[in-house]
């Protein structure tokens, strides 16, 4: 058996073989370096270097230096020395280091650059390592680094030539002459290779130039030529550097050292990075280096992955730089670097770099090796502090005269620059070896580097002194020369400038500011350096910034430019943003400080309209943001279930792996069984997860096809040549937030240092008084502050509670009874944000807050309806009593704008808008001197309009819980003004609550009525006549819920602590009994609530005598009521013989009372339904399914229908037909079971409204209706028999059963109730009556002859003559139902059921009757859809009973066909507006279906309408009763060929109709009763209709023959009107003019003297105008405008200055509605005037207009104001001279932008068109004019 041969031995065998080449040696060097691991033992590492360090040391010295790189001696050599290299640095190498370190520094000066390279860094770890053992060779070493920089200006010059004139070639043959000689006395064959070689390339180099220009020229067309091959290897390659970018960081350079700031982490990092390169780096690696390195250069700023590691080195700055050198490596080395194209458009036909010889530098003149010279030097300091330090001012010379070094056309090109006062930021195109000048200003980059190491180090101070002023220019110098492509080259020198500009020599460079505010400088025009280091670099200027205190004004100018700037670039990172936010933030106290506080301002603007525009931008990016959080969140929670899966599994292995040794192999086969179930749970699991996503997609409403299109979308982006957006590696919310949070938050200072920068007072003000507001000047900066407002609102929904708002058919139900239900929640983070967004615009001045709030209301009420927790926003401002009385007068005026809305079935629209009402009460409770003025105006109009909308809402209910809210909050007597207020509604008020106790269908409902009744705020004294209408609502206050217990007791009390016996006891006596009940419920002991037991005690006490009245408790003796009844069933026990009857009607009101209540769980509904539904089955009885199933039923049905059916009856012998005989029953409970039957089929159509029950509810009343249609037909035949038989004493009326009646009943019920699938359902069941009926009669024509249709017909005109308006609106639904086919219907011709119409036309005044019984039995304030159902049904039947010839023209005037028209005309006087319209409508559709004029039609009737009008004096009616016939008497004048005749009735009517009109309205009412709304309401319309019938009076001429001066009188009667307070007066009698002047267009004079007389004189005095009269004269003006002179106009703005005094306007800007105030609103007034003057008022344009830019101004309104409305008219009638005018001023631009605004209203057409016509002019007037204020723009510069 043979020993193997030792590897050692062998190895040192073989390459001791002197016929060696130097290939084969490469390969035994190559081998010994990859098993360098074997020998790192502390023996066998002995014995190696023992037996090879002298063949490293011969190898070194025979092998021949070479200066091309791929040549095998170069090759050899580096091989031999990267294995020294990687040689651990241990006690066993320590005997050998002074001699190792000696043949390195030879090797070093002698060899190139790639080897001394490798040799610096060697030497540099012996230093470190043996630091004692070679210290004394650390000058020689030092001395070598100085030598090196001593040859570099030499090597610029040979490189790049001087500025001579000389071509490049020259240089660099004489340059590789030099080198040729250097190299000849080393190994002259190599040198002659080499010099063969380099002629080649210099060939090889002409040929690439002409190609890399013709690519530069087409870069683009190259890019998208790119195939998908090249992409993906490209990628590929990206992938493999970016995997061997660790292995580069040994090259890392001095950033991260002056990051640390210490030697300490400098030479720590050196060494690690040392010692891993040593370990890891090969020739294989080296070469693949190489090779994807150069790819990397020639693609350079494409790549995208480039571009994704460079945003990720931004992020994490803590990561190492990568190597320039790893960049510069990529290219041959040698003196014709420059033959090889580095471009970055290069293509892809350059040669590959392995192929080509590369020549090499010699070390001492390598621009490489002075690179790595700084470094080298810092990291020496460590070891040899005191050595090292006294070298440094002999090597910061150095350093600065290499910073100083330039190429000579680098140079040329900077002083043209500077000859045409611009300055280069890009390398010269006249340098063309552009590799090797990379490696050059590489080099400086690291000598810049070392200089900051030796600022920060505040060493050799005294060595810096001469230089230091140099600095700046050499820094600045070196960024405009760093090419573009050097990416990380220009981040190392921005991190030197950092440094250097953190110390004390910062100041140096201020004069240079302006060069570092230029992006070509500080980032060059790269790509990737563009994508990277635009965060550094722009943060590297900031700090420059912020820690200098000497910024001129124009710097800090330039500064907030340039940075807000950068705060609204959208592609800068958000820390970019915050950054520059602090930056400006920082420099508030500086810009605070500045002389001039308009450039101040103006600077405050910048920033607040830059952060307005992040805003925007930010909002913009929503969508995109939460669908990314999104992803995100998915993705997180996908990472933590397969963590947790990861680590139940990870514990289960564990758990296996400690059982016990024994079981391990039963435990094995488990473990296999539970893998294979494992394996196949995953596999379902899987299946179930893509499962669930398929569904969650289809449910988001998309499809699995357009989620594919959204990944390929994704994938496609991630393909781009260009990454734009990096994966996020946090929560794109989380980010959002934090920057709107962050700059939320310096907004807050800016805007109170805006506040600081006010301009100076206007004339008038006081200083302080100015001060004490932000004031804006401009409508430009107003629309800065709404833009803020309006994006800031917006932005607080990126933190929206991520929990959405699920509105349930439970919360809708309950709406309407519990009040707002919508839950709010808001973290304490969002509301902190909306704190600040109030305090930045609680300092405004009020105008201005007024102008922005008013106008952003509506964008914020749409917001809070998406986000209902920005209701924290008015909350805060209405609480605040800076703002509190200007934010109400806005916020009560816009909710009252949507109260319209307040009733739809929006839940979260009306809850907030309850919350918004809610909020202004609560602000006149928290501020009442403040905020009760300001509600005032609004109090009555807010109580009438909920009292209209509530009749016509779907949810009324929530108007009057409005209006409790309203009581509640205004409640106890401290705002006495606003109960005079409410006095006039007091009466309506009242009475209206009272008519809905009556009719309210829910106790929910009734309560609320009740509870505003007593809660009504006005003083007792003034309640006092009408506690009549308190005492029913006391009743019911008094039992019901205990809040209203206790607001009866207060009633109860008040009343009786503050009247008299003898008054207060008639009132309360109709309700004495029920009140003393209620009181002696309360006297009960605990657990009762004590509270209500003592106060009715105490109550009682009071009462003193009177409550002896009362002693006897009061029994009511009630027998059963109709849920109280004996229903007993007969059951079979076990165990008991026989059957037993047990009572089932027990549970029957808790079953009712569950049903009912939402407020009780689904569950006990359900089964309360189950229950009821039960009971009524049993009362319906069960059927016979013998006869059914033998067909004997079907026969007898057969016989009754063909009975029912025939019409001549065949005759029947009555004496064979026996009725049974009739049991003894008690009729009183059998009306009582029918009544509980009623409200069975009531409780199965509730069950439709619950959606768990619908179902069951559905098909149940479908069956019971068409078993109620057989009922029917079975009673016929009974009730046929007993008419027709001979009376006997033995006849018997048989069975007795329920009445069929009951199902019209339920049908009614559910027709009128509030939910609409019950609703549908009662329509349902109607057309399944007449359905069945027509199935068992043959045809549709025959089924009325059916009793059921005669009978459902009747209920429902009965049911329209009940009490309740449910009940009414059952009625008239259910006949809309058979006349129109569904309810609702709105279309005219519409057809019923399938019911002929002559059916109903025999019924056509039965139903006529019932209709006009609904219309003027309704009251106003109950719902109008059972008025609006009733005219509808009316109208519909007259239109198809009627209409298509079924009535001929003489049939018209016959009784049949009169009785319905007297019916008609008898309600024509009626004195319900309602009544009367419809009553006129009905008589349009006859005589359009008749064809017989109405005149004619009603003249045979017109005694029924004339008798009563004209039987007594108006004076003598009621006003509304005077309405109704005046109203009637007008409708008869104005039809065609009247009947009515002038004789003295009619003149007499007239006579007393203008006398109504002339009187006052004291005369005609008590003055106390004046003041009330509804009485004042109706001499409004009595005096409307009386106009309207005196104008038709004088259109005709009969009327004025007989009547001469009656003409006169009217019309002074008319002109008397114009002056009225009332609006709708003045349009009657401006229509009454109208029509008079259209037929004579004359007046005589003496009438207009005496009409205008009235007029003119309160012109003479401007306190006597008022907006009533303005109007009138308006009014005038548009009648008779050729009547007046235009003078009239001066006086006009006579009066309107005098109106308009700078202190009043001052005064009313500062009031919370200025635009409301009574001095405003004259001045609007006489400006509605203008446009209406005779056509020479245009001599006021300069005036006018002047006055509107004092009006504004004054009142510091820039957007808008109430004056521009009216002056929109005067400028459109004028338009010509209007655009003559602004012409003539479009350089002011107080008129240029009112200019603009006129143009851009659409009602000024006219003057748009002018515009457009005189464009051209306009144009050039702008362009000629030579002075232009821009008060606002993006970049401007310092006044």
């Amino acid at each position: 058996m043979t020993m193997e041969a030792d590897p050692l031995d062998t190895f040192v065998t073989k390459v001791s073989a002197e016929s060696l080449d130097y290939q084969t040696r490469h390969s035994l060097f190559s081998e010994l370096r990859d098993t360098l691991e074997s020998f790192h033992g502390s023996s066998e590492y002995s014995r190696f270097l023992n037996k090879t360090i002298d063949i490293f040391f011969k190898e070194l010295d025979t092998v021949p230096i070479s200066f091309v790189s791929n040549s095998p001696e170069q090759k050899l050599r580096y091989l031999i020395l990267e294995i020294l290299h990687r040689l651990p640095l241990n006690e066993t190498l320590e005997p050998y280091a002074e001699r190792l370190l000696l043949k390195l520094s030879k090797i070093i000066r002698e060899d190139n650059e790639e080897n001394g390279i490798l040799c610096l860094k060697l030497i540099t770890s012996l230093h470190k390592a043996y630091k004692a053992k070679v210290e004394n060779h650390v000058p020689d070493f030092v001395d070598f680094l100085e030598a090196v920089y001593k040859e570099m200006p030499k090597v610029v010059e040979e490189q790049f030539g001087s500025l001579k004139k000389g071509t490049d070639h020259k240089t660099k043959e004489e340059a590789n002459s030099k080198v040729g000689d250097a190299s000849e006395e080393t190994n002259a064959k190599v040198g002659a290779a080499s010099e063969e070689t380099n002629e080649k390339l210099t060939v090889k180099k002409e040929e690439e130039q002409m190609e890399a220009k013709a690519d530069k020229e087409s870069d683009d067309k190259a890019l998208e030529e790119k195939t998908e091959d090249k992409d993906n290897k490209m990628k590929k390659e990206e992938d493999e550097v970016s995997g061997d970018d660790e292995k580069l960081k040994a090259k890392t350079d001095t950033d991260a050292k002056a990051d640390n700031s210490t030697e300490e982490n400098a030479e720590e990092k050196h060494s690690n990075e040392t010692e891993k390169e040593a370990e890891k780096k090969t020739e294989e690696d080296a070469t693949q280096d190489n090779a994807l390195e150069s790819k990397k250069e020639e693609d350079g700023d494409i790549t995208m992955n480039d571009t994704a590691k460079e945003e990720k080195e931004v992020r994490n700055k803590d990561e190492s730089e990568k190597e320039e050198a790893s960049k510069s490596t990529s290219a041959p080395k040698g003196l014709s670097t420059d033959v090889i194209m580095t471009s970055s458009t290069a293509s892809s036909t350059t040669p590959n770099p392995e192929n080509l010889p590369n020549t090499l530098f010699p070390a001492l003149r390598s621009f490489k090796m002075a690179a790595e010279c700084p470094i080298t030097l810092v990291s020496l300091y460590s070891s040899y502090k005191s050595t090292i330090e006294s070298n440094i001012p002999e090597f910061v010379p150095l350093v600065i005269g290499m910073l100083r070094l330039q190429a000579a056309k680098q140079k040329q090109a900077h002083e043209d620059a500077a000859k045409k006062g611009t300055y280069l930021t890009h390398v010269s195109y006249d340098i063309k070896n552009r590799s090797t000048y990379g490696d050059f200003v590489l080099a400086q980059v690291k000598a810049a580097s070392f200089l900051a190491y030796v600022f920060i180090r505040r060493s050799a101070v005294e060595t810096m002194q001469p230089f230091q002023n140099e600095i700046p220019d050499l820094i600045i110098r070196l960024l405009q020369d760093c090419p573009s492509e050097m990416s990380t080259a220009r981040r190392e020198l921005l991190h030197a400038t950092r440094h250097i500009l953190s110390t004390d020599y910062r100041k140096l460079f201020l004069p240079k500011i302006d060069m570092l505010f230029d992006d070509r400088i500080l980032i060059g025009d790269g790509l990737t350096a563009h994508e990277t280091l635009r965060p550094l670099a722009y943060s590297i200027v900031a700090d420059f910034i912020h820690v200098n205190a000497d910024l001129n004004p124009k710097q800090i100018w330039k500064s907030v430019v340039k940075y807000c700037g950068y705060l609204q670039d959208t592609t800068l990172a958000p820390t970019v943003h915050i950054m520059s936010a602090k930056l400006l933030l920082n420099l508030l106290g500086r810009i605070l400080k500045l002389e001039s506080k308009g450039d101040a301002r103006q600077l405050f603007l910048i920033m607040v309209d830059s952060f307005s525009k992040r805003f925007a931008s930010l909002n913009r990016s929503y969508d995109n943001v939460m669908k990314e959080h999104k992803k995100f969140t998915e993705k997180k929670v996908l990472k933590l279930t397969h963590i947790t899966s990861m680590q139940n599994e990870t514990a289960e292995v564990t758990s296996h792996e400690t059982n016990s040794a024994k079981r391990k192999a039963d435990e094995e086969s488990d473990n296999e069984k539970v893998v294979t179930k494992k394996a196949k749970t995953d596999a379902d699991d899987n299946e179930s997860q893509i499962h669930e996503q398929e569904s969650k997609l289809k449910s988001d409403g998309g499809t699995l096809d357009e989620h594919r299109k959204e990944e390929a979308k994704e994938e496609t982006e991630t393909s781009l040549p260009i990454i734009v957006s990096t994966p996020h590696s946090q929560d794109p919310l989380d980010g959002a937030r934090y920057l709107f949070r962050t700059l939320m938050t310096f907004l807050k200072s800016i805007c109170y240092g805006f506040k600081s920068c006010n301009p100076a007072p206007p004339k008038g003000y006081e200083a302080q008084q100015w001060k004490e507001w932000a004031r804006l000047t401009s409508n430009e900066e107003l629309e800065i502050f709404k833009r803020l407002f309006r994006e800031c609102i917006l932005g607080l929904r990126f933190f929206q509670s991520s929990k959405k708002i699920v509105i349930t058919k439970a919360m809708k139900q309950s709406f309407d009874i519990t009040g707002p239900n919508l839950p709010i929640t808001s973290s304490k983070e969002e509301k902190d944000l909306m704190e600040i967004l109030a305090t930045i615009f609680i300092y405004l001045e009020p105008s201005s807050f007024n102008e922005i709030v008013k106008c952003e209301m509506e964008r914020t009420f749409e917001a809070t309806l998406k986000n209902p927790a920005l209701l924290h926003i008015p909350q805060f401002f209405l609480a605040n009593e800076i703002t509190t009385s200007n934010y109400s007068g806005v916020l009560i005026a816009f909710s009252i704008s949507k109260l319209q809305e307040l009733g739809e079935t929006d839940i979260v629209k009306s809850n907030i808008l309850i919350r918004l009402f809610k909020l202004c009460f609560m602000s006149v409770n928290l501020f009442p001197a403040a905020n009760e003025s300001v509600i005032l105006p609004h109090l009555n109009n807010l109580i009438l309009k909920c009292l209209h909308f509530s009749t016509t809402a779907k949810e009324p209910i929530v108007y009057f819980y409005l209006i409790r809210t309203l009581f509640r909050s205004i409640g106890g007597g401290r705002f006495e003004a606003l109960y005079k207020e409410i006095l006039p509604l007091l009466h309506v008020l009242l009475e209206s609550l009272n008519r809905l106790i009556d009719c309210a269908r829910r106790s929910s409902e009734r309560d609320i009525y009740v509870e505003l009744c007593l809660t009504v705020p006005v003083r007792l004294s003034v309640l006092v006549p009408y506690l009549g209408y308190l005492m029913r609502p006391l009743v019911f206050a008094l039992n019901g819920p205990p809040d209203l217990v206790s607001q009866g007791l207060r009633t109860l009390e008040l009343c009786v602590d503050n009247l008299t016996a003898e008054y207060f006891d008639p009132i309360i006596e109709p309700v004495v009994e029920e009140v003393a009940k209620a009181l002696w419920k309360h006297l009960k002991p605990l657990p009762y609530y004590h509270q209500h037991s003592h106060t009715t005690l105490r109550i009682l006490g009071k009462l003193g005598g009177r409550n002896r009245a009362f002693m006897k408790v009061f029994e009511d003796l009630k027998g059963e009521t109709v849920t109280n009844q004996e229903l007993e069933v007969m059951v079979q026990f076990n165990g008991l013989k026989g059957e037993s009857s047990m009572p089932i009607a027990a549970a029957l009101p808790t079953a009712l009372k569950t049903l009912r209540s939402v407020r009780y769980k689904l569950h006990y509904r359900e089964s309360a339904f189950k229950y009821l539904l039960s009971l009524l089955k049993l009362l319906i009885g069960p059927s016979d399914t013998e006869i059914i199933s033998s067909g004997v039923y079907a026969k007898y049905v057969q016989q009754i229908t063909d009975f029912v059916n025939s019409d001549a009856k065949e005759p029947v012998d009555q004496a064979k037909v026996h009725l049974k005989a009739d049991k003894p029953h008690d009729i009183a409970k059998q009306e009582k079971q029918e009544k509980l039957l009623v409200k069975l089929i009531e409780a199965v159509f509730y069950g439709a409204s619950i959606e768990s029950c619908k179902e069951e509810a559905t098909a149940f009343i479908e069956g019971l209706c068409r078993h109620t249609v057989l009922l029917y037909l079975g009673r016929s035949m009974v009730e046929f028999h007993k008419y027709n038989r001979e009376f006997s004493v033995e006849n018997h009326e048989g069975d007795r059963h329920l009445n069929e009646n009951s199902m019209f009943d339920g049908i009614s019920y559910a027709l009128s109730f509030y939910n609409e699938d019950v609703r549908k359902l009662g329509e349902r069941a109607i057309h399944i009556i007449y359905d069945t009926c027509a199935d068992l009669a043959g045809s549709e024509r025959d089924a009325i002859k059916f009793l059921p249709i005669r009978r459902m017909c009747s209920n429902f005109i009965h049911n329209c003559y009940a009490e309740k308006y449910y009940d009414k609106l059952g009625g008239c639904l259910g006949l809309e139902v058979m006349i129109c086919g569904s309810a609702n219907a709105k279309d005219k011709d519409a057809e019923g059921v399938g019911i002929p119409p002559a059916y109903f036309a025999l019924r056509q005044l039965e139903i006529t009757r019932a209709m006009f019984f609904v219309l003027r039995d309704t009251p106003a304030e109950l719902p109008s859809a059972v008025c609006s159902v009733a005219r509808h049904v009316l109208l519909t039947l007259f239109r198809q009973c009627n209409g298509n010839g079924a009535v001929p023209k003489d049939a018209v005037f016959k009784q049949p066909f009169q009785a319905v028209v007297s019916q008609i005309v008898f309600d024509l006087s009626n004195s319900s507006p309602v009544v009367r319209k419809t009553a006129q409508q009905a008589l349009g559709v006859l005589s359009e279906v008749t064809g017989v004029p109405i005149a004619n039609m009603i003249s045979p009737s017109k005694g029924i309408l004339l008798a009563p009008i004209f039987g007594k004096p108006l004076r003598a009616l009621p006003f509304h009763m005077q309405i109704g016939n005046i109203d009637a008497i007008s409708f008869c004048l104005g039809l065609e060929d009247t009947f009515l005749e002038f004789n003295d009735e009619l003149n007499r009517l007239l006579s007393e109709a203008l006398a109504l009109v002339d009187a006052e309205d004291e005369s005609l009412i008590s003055a106390h009763r004046v003041t009330e709304y509804r009485t004042a309401e109706q001499l409004v319309t009595l005096r409307v209709v009386c106009i309207k019938l005196l104008s038709l009076a004088l259109a005709r001429p009969e009327f004025l023959t007989g009547n001469p001066q009656a003409r006169i009188h009217i019309l002074s009667v008319f002109f008397k009107a114009l002056c009225s307070k009332s609006t709708k007066v003045i349009d009657a009698a401006h229509a009454g003019l109208k029509s008079v002047l259209s037929r004579n267009s004359k007046l005589p004079k003496e009438l207009l003297q005496s009409g205008l007389r009235p007029m003119l004189m309160n012109l003479s005095d401007h306190k006597k105008l008022t907006v009533e009269g303005l109007e009138a004269l308006a009014r005038l003006l548009e009648l008779l405008n050729t009547y007046f002179k235009v003078e009239i106009g001066r006086k006009l703005l006579d009066h309107l200055v005098a109106w308009a005094q700078p202190q009043t306007l001052r005064r009313i800007a500062a009031t919370s509605d200025p635009d409301g105030h009574e001095i405003i609103k004259i001045i609007v007034a006489i400006l509605k005037i203008f446009h209406l003057l005779p056509s020479q008022a245009f001599q006021f344009m300069n005036e006018i207009l002047n006055t509107l830019i004092y009006l504004e101004s004054t009142l510091r309104r820039y957007g808008d104001s109430p004056f521009r409305a009216p002056l929109t008219l005067y400028v459109e009638r004028f338009a010509k001279q209007a655009v003559d005018f602004f012409q003539t001023r479009l350089a002011s631009r107080a008129f240029g932008s009112r200019y603009a605004y006129f143009v851009s209203l659409k009602e000024c057409s006219n003057l748009r068109k002018l515009t457009e016509e005189r464009l051209a002019l306009f144009v050039k007037l702008v362009k000629d004019e030579k002075k232009r204020r821009v008060e606002m723009c993006s970049v401007c510069q310092p006044r």
